[in-house]
């Protein structure tokens, strides 16, 4: 069971890690946004300063410098998100990886535990792998074909479900045994 207790907190752990790294890009788009809406506020600025100061040739002037800026800062923009987006992916594939490799883990485990009981005879690993192997088809098909529920019905059909697998687990040991 401390395998099992390890893995969860493993996962629960990279969930929040992929949250909280899902932050800081999001915390570093707001910076770097900011720091375009500065520079094109300092670029209004001077474009003001040279227009009033600068004669005939000032609003030529202006005119171009405001152009250049829009450009350049449409281009900053569609960088910063795409950067954003792309990072943002990059987390939810790394954490997809990791949940892969616990995933693997648990699986690994069970089935150790499963040849360790059979290596000792005990007819229980063969039925609790079967009742699982059941329970993974079964939940499978389930998921596959099940429509949205309210969360209280899906609760009950899940417990009666269990309930269902644990009955038929139980029945096979005693017959198991009776076989013996």
């Amino acid at each position: 069971m401390t395998n099992y207790r390890f893995i969860g907190a493993a996962k629960g752990a990279v969930a929040a890690n992929r949250d909280t790294a899902k932050q800081v890009v999001g915390a570093g788009k707001v910076v770097a946004l900011r720091a375009l809406d500065m520079q094109r506020n300092a670029v209004k600025s001077g474009s003001a300063m040279i227009a009033k100061n600068g004669g005939r040739y000032g609003t030529q002037l202006r005119q171009q410098l405001a152009q250049a800026q829009a450009r350049y800062d449409a281009t900053a923009r569609r960088l910063v998100n795409n950067a954003a987006h792309q990072a943002a992916r990059a987390v939810d594939q790394m954490a997809v990886i990791v949940e892969r490799g616990f995933d693997r883990l648990e699986t690994a485990l069970e089935g150790r535990v499963a040849e360790q009981l059979d290596r000792f005879a005990l007819p229980i690993a063969r039925v609790s792998l079967q009742a699982a192997e059941r329970v993974n088809k079964a939940s499978g098909r389930v998921l596959k074909f099940a429509k949205p529920q309210p969360a209280k019905a899906a609760a009950r059909k899940v417990r009666a479900k269990a309930r269902k697998v644990r009955k038929t687990a139980t029945r096979a040991a005693r017959q198991m045994q009776a076989a013996a």
